[in-house]
């Protein structure tokens, strides 16, 4: 496969061979689609999460925010800061 980079991606490139962090112009870029393909699985699960979140009921802003503020003020009180 041959591919064409704008000139500042090449530049990135070629500094990355340089300066020694990968061995290869074909190791950069294998190392850059490798982290694209990840990029793209972690979107996909944290879509599904998201998904699977907004099927439940929920919970009122109230409430975590009260449960919030008893877990830290227990935290802090247990630390002996003052409030």
């Amino acid at each position: 496969m041959s591919i064409s980079l704008p000139p500042d991606m090449e530049a990135f490139v070629e500094q990355s061979v340089a300066s020694g962090d990968y061995s290869s112009r074909e190791e950069v870029i294998v190392a850059a689609v490798d982290l694209l393909r990840r990029r793209k699985a972690d979107l996909n699960w944290l879509r599904a999460e998201i998904e699977k979140g907004m099927e439940g009921e929920g919970i009122p802003a109230e409430k975590v925010f009260a449960n919030l503020r008893a877990k830290y003020a227990a935290s802090a009180e247990a630390r002996g800061d003052e409030a």
